[in-house]
């Protein structure tokens, strides 16, 4: 999946950084490139990425996020 040019600016009600409260989330076998975006999450995580996923950030900025910005685990 190929993201580009975009802002992305996600606010959610609920706790769940994991799963839901996330602007991003990639899992499992999915490969995500984001290039020339702006990311932020006001309530929670910017970029969730688990499970096998993987992906590359070409000119982009995750900021100011609710919680952590990117995660890899």
């Amino acid at each position: 999946v190929t993201l580009a040019n975009l802002s992305i600016v996600h606010s959610c009600v609920g706790t769940d950084i994991w799963t839901t409260n996330t602007a991003i989330r990639a899992s499992g076998l999915v490969e995500l490139d984001l290039q020339n975006c702006l990311v932020t999450s006001l309530s929670g995580r910017g970029i969730v990425m688990t499970s096998g996923a993987s992906g590359e950030l070409v000119d982009t900025t995750v900021y100011n996020c609710g919680a952590t910005g990117l995660y890899v685990g």
